[in-house]
């Protein structure tokens, strides 16, 4: 499974893209998919917290 991240100059700020690949294609999909997005907003918050202090 693909995830993409994305990171956007916004001027003063940075906007953060993510996107995750199709679970269509597995069986019982929208239960990896449901995990995934958990997984994503959690990337979310540690790749916002490491941009900052850097």
């Amino acid at each position: 499974m693909a995830y993409l991240y994305q990171l956007e100059d916004r001027g003063s700020s940075t906007l953060l893209k993510s996107e995750i690949g199709d679970f269509s294609l597995f069986k019982d999909g929208q239960m990896y998919y449901d995990a995934s997005v958990e997984l994503a907003l959690n990337a979310k918050k540690l790749i916002k917290d490491i941009a900052e202090n850097l």
